[in-house]
């Protein structure tokens, strides 16, 4: 099986060729994997195939994602109708 992997951010490609699905389940696969070298940390898109064709597709996260936390004050949401623009 490959899996290949685009980076969301800079679009570039990395592909792992020759992977074992190591689970029995018929839902679910399972790999040991050591990524390349260089890889940087991010959100990918991946797309696992099995030959030519496609087995599964999503994203992914590598390295730790720690998630902004933004604090609004009750006054703040009624000044704008109880919407909060995103810039």
């Amino acid at each position: 099986m490959t899996l290949k992997l685009i980076h969301n951010l800079t679009k570039k490609e990395f592909e792992l060729t020759g992977l074992e699905d190591l689970s029995r389940s018929r839902i679910w696969y399972t790999f040991d994997i050591t990524l390349p070298e260089g890889m940087p940390n991010g959100e990918y898109t991946y797309t696992l195939y099995d030959g030519n064709v496609a087995k599964a597709s999503g994203l992914l996260q590598v390295g730790e994602y720690v998630a902004d936390k933004t604090n609004y004050n009750k006054d703040e949401i009624k000044e704008h109708n109880g919407y909060i623009q995103y810039e």
